[in-house]
C-alpha cells in the first residue's frame, strides 16, 4: 500500500512519469533506472539509441536526470533474454555516489546468476586483496520504456579516467606510454586487435586505435613481448634482466589469486593489463566479469577442486599462467600471500558480503521482483551447475562453495598435515603404494615402514613423499611412461617435487612439479604391479595440451591419502637460510604435538667450535614458523643448526645443517686439526672459483711456505703433510683479488 500511494504521489509530483505505457514504478526499495527512448528498441550492440534517464526511489528525491544513449553489451550475455546494457550520458556525472565522474557506465544483468551477486561478491574480493582498481557497484532496478527488466548491477565502464583506470597522470591520450588491453578470446572479433609472441591475441582500449596502421599498435605488441620474452626465458624472476622488471608482482600475484578464490573459468580467456605513463611495467588488472565463476559453469566437472590454471578456458590464454607457475619465485609468492590472505579473514570477509547482499536483495523486494519478471529459479539459463531451487537454495549453494573453496585452496598450497605418516590407496585397485625391492610397487595395505609415507611441504607450493623405510624420496623419471623410483632426498630437486592435489571429496591426484606427469597405475592391475607416471596430456583427444580430462575420468590416477597411526612427534622442517645485507635470515617450522620448551640456534664456521649463538621460545598454534637473524656472521662459511629442547631439557629433534656464505668477504681460511701435531690440512671457504695466493708465517713473521692454489666455490682442501714446522704460533695468509684473510694455528 505504501509503495502505490508513493507511485501515485511520484506521477503528480515528477514531470513526465504518467500511468501509461511510459510509466516508472520502484518495484523495490533500491534506485530505479527509469530509461525511455521514444518507444525505439535497443537491439544492437553497436549502434546506441537515444533516450532519457531518470533515477528514482522511494522516500527520495529525483537522484538523476538527463540525457543518454544506450545499447547492449556483452557476448554470451548478449544472447539472454535479460539483456545487459551500456549507458553513455551527455554530460558526465557520478551516480548514486559512485567515485568517477563519467558518461560510460554499465548495466549488468546477472541473468545467468542465480544469486544476483557473484559479480559484486568477486570486485569485492579484488578490491580485498589490494588491487590497483576494482569497480565499485550498485544494485537497482531498471525500468526501459514502462517495461520492468529486472534487478541490475550498476558497474564502471572498463575506461581510462580519474577514478577508474587512473594512468594518464594528467597528460593528454597522444602522449604515448599509457595503455589499457585486454587478452580476449574474442578479440579477433573487434579490428584492429594484436597479436603477442605466445600467440595470444588482445585489443587496445587506451589509447584509441582505429586503424590496423596505427603505430601505438606496434610499439603496444612490442612492450608486451618484451615481458613475454623475459617470462619464457631462464633468467630468474628477480634477476636483472629477469620478467619482474617488467611486471607488477603485487598486481600479478593478486590478479592470480583472486582468480582462482573465486573460480572464475574465463579468467584467461579475458585479461585486462594495463601501463601508467611513467612507469615501464605492466599492471594486472582490473578485474572483471563474474558471472560463470564460484561453479556456475557446468562445463568444468568438479570445479570447486580444480586450479582455474589447469581448466580455464582457452589453452593459448593459459600459457602465462602455466608458465608462471613453473617459477618457484613466482609460486613461494603465491603460497606467502595466500597466508596472508587467510589468516587476514578472507573466509569471513566473503562469507559476510554474500549475506550483505542476499539479505540486501531480499529485504528491498528487488530479487523477488526479478525472478518473478524472469522465472528462471528451476530452469537453467546457461550454463549454471545448480539450475533448481529456491533462491535462498542459490544463495547457499554460493556460500557452500566459497567454504569449499578456501578449504581446497589451502591443502593446495600448504599440503596435508606434515604430522603424520600416510597411505596412499589407488582408488582403481584398492592397492596401496609401497617400496618392494627397490621398486614402487601396490600391495594390499600393511602397516610397516615400507607402505608409510611422509608428505614434507615445500616453500614453493609442492610437496616431497618421503618412503619411512628409507627416508628417500618419490621421484619422477625422465620420460613419461616409465616406473616412479626412489633417491635420496633432494628438496631442491624438481624430480622429487610433486603437486598433490584433491580431485573430489575424498580423492587426491599426484602430479610432478611440471605439470606434464601423473601418478598413475598406468596398466590397470589390480595385483603387484609397478606404479608410472604416465603422461596426463595424452588423454586429450582434441590435443590441446589438456590435463582436465585426466583429472576428471582416469580412475586410476586418483589415490586416497589417509593418515595412519598418532601424531608424529615434535620435529623441525622446511629449516632454510639467506644472507641478506650483511645478516643471516634463518627459518623454519616445527611440526608435531609441540611439547618442545625452546629452539637452541647454534653456529660454527671457519676452523671455530659449535656454539649456541642464541634461543627461541617455542609458540603454541604458530603456524607461520620461526625466525632468527644472526648480526655478526662469521668470515667465510657459516654452519647453523636448530635443536629443540624438550621442557624436561632432553633433545626433541634436530635440524639439518644449513652453509652459507659470508658474501661481504667471500673468503675464509683456517687450519685444522688446531693444535698441529703432525700433517694437517688447510681449508679455503670461497664463493667462486679462482686462484688464491697462500702463505705460512712463523713467530717471527718470515714466510716459512708459500703457493698458489686454484680453488673453487666452496670448500677446499689442501693436506700439507711434508713440512716440518718448529714448534710455536703461526699465522696463515691468504690472498684473492686483492682480499686478503688470517688466522693463527698452533704446532706442537
Amino acid at each position: 500500500m505504501k509503495r502505490l500511494i508513493y507511485c501515485i504521489l511520484m506521477s503528480l509530483l515528477l514531470p513526465g512519469l504518467s500511468l501509461n505505457g511510459q510509466d516508472c514504478l520502484p518495484r523495490s526499495s533500491l534506485p530505479t533506472f527509469c530509461i525511455t527512448t521514444g518507444g525505439a528498441p535497443i537491439n544492437s550492440k553497436e549502434n546506441y539509441v537515444t533516450g532519457n534517464l531518470r533515477i528514482i526511489q522511494e522516500g527520495s528525491a529525483e537522484l538523476y536526470a538527463g540525457d543518454i544513449r544506450i545499447r547492449g553489451r556483452g557476448n554470451s550475455t548478449w544472447m539472454m533474454d535479460k539483456k545487459p546494457y551500456r549507458i553513455n550520458l551527455n554530460v558526465a556525472s557520478s551516480l548514486l555516489g559512485m567515485p568517477a565522474t563519467a558518461r560510460n557506465w554499465v548495466l549488468l544483468a546477472n541473468h545467468a546468476d542465480k544469486t544476483l551477486i557473484r559479480n559484486a561478491v568477486a570486485l569485492d574480493v579484488s578490491r580485498y586483496v589490494g588491487m590497483p582498481y576494482a569497480s565499485p557497484f550498485r544494485f537497482v532496478d531498471v525500468v526501459i520504456n514502462g517495461e520492468y527488466k529486472g534487478s541490475y548491477l550498476l558497474t564502471d565502464h572498463m575506461e581510462v579516467r580519474e577514478n577508474r583506470v587512473d594512468i594518464e597522470e594528467g597528460q593528454d591520450e597522444d602522449v604515448p606510454g599509457a595503455y589499457l588491453v585486454e587478452l580476449d578470446g574474442f578479440a579477433w572479433q573487434e579490428p584492429p586487435y594484436f597479436q603477442t609472441s605466445q600467440e595470444l591475441i588482445g585489443s587496445i582500449k587506451y589509447p584509441d586505435v582505429e586503424s590496423e596502421d596505427d603505430p601505438r599498435i606496434q610499439e603496444i605488441t612490442d612492450h608486451l613481448n618484451s615481458f613475454e620474452e623475459r617470462l619464457f626465458s631462464d633468467i630468474p624472476a628477480t634477476d636483472p634482466g629477469g620478467y619482474f622488471e617488467k611486471v607488477d608482482r603485487n598486481s600479478l600475484i593478486n590478479w592470480y589469486l583472486t582468480c582462482e578464490i573465486v573460480g572464475n573459468s574465463d579468467s584467461f580467456w579475458s585479461v585486462y593489463l594495463h601501463k601508467r605513463r611513467s612507469d615501464d611495467r605492466i599492471f594486472f588488472g582490473p578485474h572483471w566479469d563474474f558471472d560463470i565463476a564460484f561453479d556456475n559453469d557446468q562445463r568444468i566437472r568438479n570445479a570447486r577442486y580444480r586450479l582455474m590454471a589447469d581448466v580455464g578456458h582457452g589453452d593459448i590464454f593459459r600459457r602465462w599462467i602455466t608458465r608462471l607457475r613453473q617459477d618457484d619465485i613466482f609460486m613461494r609468492a603465491v603460497r606467502e600471500r595466500w597466508n596472508e590472505l587467510k589468516r587476514g579473514g578472507l573466509r569471513e570477509f566473503m562469507l559476510a558480503k554474500v549475506d550483505e547482499y542476499s539479505q540486501l536483495l531480499t529485504s528491498s523486494g528487488s530479487q523477488a521482483e526479478n525472478f518473478s519478471r524472469w522465472p528462471v529459479l528451476d530452469t537453467r539459463v546457461y550454463l549454471e551447475v545448480k539450475s533448481r531451487g529456491s533462491y535462498q537454495e542459490h544463495v547457499d549453494f554460493l556460500r557452500q562453495y566459497i567454504s569449499d573453496r578456501i578449504d581446497w585452496l589451502d591443502l593446495e598450497f600448504n599440503g596435508l598435515s606434515s604430522d603424520y605418516n600416510y597411505r596412499l590407496v589407488n582408488v582403481h585397485s584398492q592397492r596401496a603404494l609401497r617400496v618392494s625391492d627397490g621398486e614402487i610397487r601396490q600391495q594390499t595395505f600393511q602397516e610397516v615402514p615400507e607402505y608409510l609415507w611422509q608428505i614434507r611441504s615445500l616453500p614453493n607450493g609442492f610437496f616431497q613423499l618421503l618412503n619411512t623405510s628409507e627416508n628417500k624420496a618419490l621421484t619422477w623419471p625422465e620420460k613419461p611412461g616409465d616406473a616412479v623410483f626412489l633417491s635420496d632426498s633432494d628438496p631442491e630437486n624438481p624430480r622429487q617435487q610433486w603437486r598433490i592435489t584433491r580431485t573430489s571429496d575424498r580423492e587426491y591426484a599426484i602430479i610432478s612439479r611440471n605439470g606434464r606427469l601423473g601418478l598413475q597405475n598406468r596398466s590397470g592391475a589390480t595385483g603387484n604391479s609397478p606404479i608410472h607416471a604416465v603422461d596426463v596430456f595424452a588423454y586429450d583427444t582434441e590435443k590441446q595440451a589438456e590435463i582436465r580430462v585426466w583429472l576428471d575420468d582416469v580412475v586410476a590416477g586418483k589415490w586416497r591419502i589417509e593418515p595412519v597411526g598418532t601424531v608424529l612427534p615434535d620435529r623441525i622442517i622446511h629449516f632454510s637460510g639467506a644472507f641478506t645485507e650483511g645478516n643471516v635470515h634463518l627459518a623454519w617450522q616445527l611440526s608435531g604435538v609441540q611439547d618442545g620448551s625452546y629452539f637452541s640456534i647454534e653456529r660454527y664456521g671457519a676452523g671455530k667450535k659449535t656454539t649456541e649463538i642464541g634461543q627461541l621460545s617455542v609458540r603454541k598454534g604458530n603456524e607461520e614458523g620461526y625466525t632468527w637473524v644472526d648480526r655478526n656472521p662469521l668470515p667465510g662459511y657459516n654452519h647453523y643448526r636448530i635443536r629443540l629442547i624438550h621442557k624436561d631439557g632432553t633433545l626433541l629433534s634436530e635440524s639439518n645443517i644449513v652453509s652459507l656464505m659470508n658474501e661481504e668477504q667471500g673468503l675464509s681460511a683456517y687450519v685444522y686439526p688446531n693444535p698441529v701435531s703432525g700433517p694437517f690440512t688447510i681449508r679455503f671457504e670461497s664463493d667462486s672459483e679462482g686462484e688464491i695466493l697462500y702463505e705460512l708465517y712463523n713467530g717471527m713473521g718470515l714466510c716459512v711456505q708459500k703457493a698458489i692454489q686454484s680453488v673453487y666455490a666452496g670448500s677446499n682442501d689442501i693436506l700439507i703433510t711434508n713440512t716440518r714446522l718448529p714448534s710455536g704460533v703461526y699465522l696463515l695468509k691468504v690472498t684473492r683479488n686483492q682480499v686478503t684473510v688470517t688466522s693463527r694455528f698452533v704446532v706442537n
